[in-house]
């Protein structure tokens, strides 16, 4: 792992870890309106239905950002690294400068303290709200926009952004065996962690302050809830619209 790798990786998982829009609550989660959208109320009973496997995976998730926050701290990473020296049978990391390990430190202390502020989320939110798998980017997902960056900015309250989202589904385009004979051998594709790059059309946007290949800063709650045809260069495309989703709309009195 090269210096530039290693400072990529922690930049991905700063963005992976984007923090939630609020800070969690204790309270008792209150009640959807009867009237409610049925795509609102199948986001909830999904956060009832998976509430135990979605604690535990972000319990996983706060444990491994805790370890990443240790290991830069004591300056120690994996094997292999080619700026590395040892020290009493440890490998430990030479930074560049205090000043870049500090930055470093600074960095994974705040995805750790996101991770923390999410596991405690999980625990009592009507609904959480979470990152899009690609299979997941379509009409009734409701959950985080998660990283993205800003492709074009089409008017003040319009724009088409770029979701980068991980898979590690089959990547038919690479090769990494020899298919069986006479029929599909999924497992001669490469099924490594990737990102995967999907445009999404996002409407009811302040766009006054972002302008074309920006990174979107900002992590909003999203609902998937049509679809958008414009001219493209390479011809008329159609992309999932979603706008800005708040559940407070739809909360009982």
């Amino acid at each position: 792992m090269t210096w530039n790798s290693f400072v990529v990786t922690l930049l991905v998982l700063s963005l992976v870890a984007a923090s939630p829009t609020t800070k969690p609550t204790k309270e008792k989660p209150k009640k959807l309106r009867d009237d409610a959208p049925a795509a609102v109320k199948q986001a909830v009973n999904r956060t009832q239905t998976n509430r135990a496997d979605i604690i535990k995976k972000r319990s996983e998730w706060l444990k491994s950002r805790i370890e990443v926050l240790s290991d830069i701290r004591s300056g120690v990473v994996k094997a292999g690294a080619s700026n590395v020296r040892t020290v009493k049978g440890r490998n430990v990391y030479t930074f560049p400068s205090v000043e870049e390990k500090q930055r470093m430190v600074r960095e994974a202390q705040k995805i750790a303290d996101t991770a923390k502020a999410r596991v405690e989320e999980s625990r009592t939110a009507l609904i959480v709200f979470e990152q899009p798998d690609p299979e997941d980017v379509k009409i009734g997902f409701i959950g985080e926009l998660g990283q993205a960056r800003v492709r074009q900015v089409v008017d003040a309250r319009n724009m088409i952004v770029t979701l980068l989202t991980s898979t590690t589904a089959p990547d038919f385009s690479r090769r990494g065996g020899t298919a069986s004979e006479g029929s599909l051998n999924r497992t001669a594709f490469v099924s490594e962690p990737r990102i995967v790059e999907i445009d999404i059309w996002l409407t009811n946007y302040n766009t006054a302050e972002l302008s074309d290949d920006m990174k979107l800063e900002a992590n909003p709650n999203i609902w998937i809830n049509g679809t958008r045809q414009f001219k493209s260069v390479s011809g008329l495309r159609t992309i999932p619209m979603a706008e800005p989703f708040d559940i407070v709309k739809y909360l009982a009195d």
